[in-house]
């Protein structure tokens, strides 16, 4: 029987999170942090206009347990994988999650897939008892909070 993309694609990320989990002396209180920290996790040798998405996950107090590229491409590739998303979640017994990714026009204005992406996964993190902290857009010179404006809900 041969193994589908979809399937190999999900043992190899899971391999690869299991493998870097581990709490990291970093707590994630506020947007400016997390934008710090995910700038310190930003793949620099990509192709110009490539969009790029981070996870990272955290405990009850905030600390890093754990950070993940969720993948990098182009605008019309689909690299937030909510059922993944869902599954390392799980796995990392993370409590909360902030999402980073940017837009590859350097802008930080949220589009409405932005929206709707940020919608789903506080749907989604609810039904397994964690919670999306903060989802972060990264533009050239700044970021976009949806938190810090009052978008993501408890």
């Amino acid at each position: 029987m041969e193994k589908s993309k979809s399937t190999g694609k999900w043992s190899d990320v899971l391999h690869t999170l299991a493998s870097q989990l581990h709490q990291e002396d970093v707590c994630l209180a506020t947007s400016a942090e997390a934008y710090a920290y995910f700038r310190t996790k930003w793949l620099h040798d990509l192709p110009p206009y490539t969009v790029q998405y981070h996870v990272v996950f955290l405990d009850n107090g905030g600390s890093v347990i754990g950070h993940h590229v969720l993948g990098s491409g182009t605008e019309s590739d689909d690299l937030l994988d909510m059922r993944l998303l869902i599954v390392m979640t799980c796995l990392a017994h993370a409590d909360t999650i902030i999402i980073c990714h940017n837009h590859s026009n350097g802008k930080t204005k949220p589009t409405s897939c932005d929206a709707e992406s940020s919608f789903r996964l506080q749907v989604a993190m609810g039904v397994v008892d964690s919670s999306l902290k903060d989802y972060i857009i990264v533009g050239d010179e700044d970021y976009f909070s949806f938190d810090d404006r009052g978008l993501i809900h408890a």
